[in-house]
């Protein structure tokens, strides 16, 4: 199936941000757009790599914790999936829940959740002002 007939069929917004993200940059990369019209590379198989990759970053001491990055280290992993023709994707172990958030930057996509929370309302916080101190006598200033 062609990169863009399987980004039309996508479901899950995370891999929709990231599969828009692929095409518009294989606007202005060539290499991109030859990679994407590999016959044997997927959206879905790109999207399973990114979150292996993402798993692997998080298993410590025997157990799965969670990880924070941005969007760009995603992105990166999408195209690395796409350069490398003998990349190995590694199923996820079954006990892992996968939650998957990406930066708020449209407002129209969803954050694509396996099981449904409530994320904690943030506080606001306070900032104090200091007071810029002169420097002492004969001491130079770096600012």
């Amino acid at each position: 199936m062609k990169f863009d007939e399987e980004l039309k069929k996508e479901k899950n917004p995370a891999v929709i941000r990231i599969g828009n993200y692929l095409k518009k940059r294989a606007e202005t990369d060539s290499s991109v757009k030859n990679n994407l019209q590999k016959e044997n590379k997927s959206l879905k198989e790109c999207w399973d790599y990114v979150l292996g990759e993402v798993a692997k970053t998080m298993y410590r001491n025997g157990k799965f914790g969670c990880v924070a990055g941005d969007d760009e280290d995603l992105y990166a992993l999408a195209v690395h999936y796409y350069d490398e023709d003998e990349i190995k994707i590694e199923p996820l172990p079954s006990d892992m829940k996968v939650e998957a958030r990406m930066d708020e930057e449209k407002k129209d996509e969803k954050a694509v959740e396996t099981e449904p929370k409530e994320l904690p309302k943030k506080e606001k916080v306070k900032r104090i002002k200091k007071s810029i101190k002169e420097p002492a006598e004969g001491q130079i200033s770096l600012f």
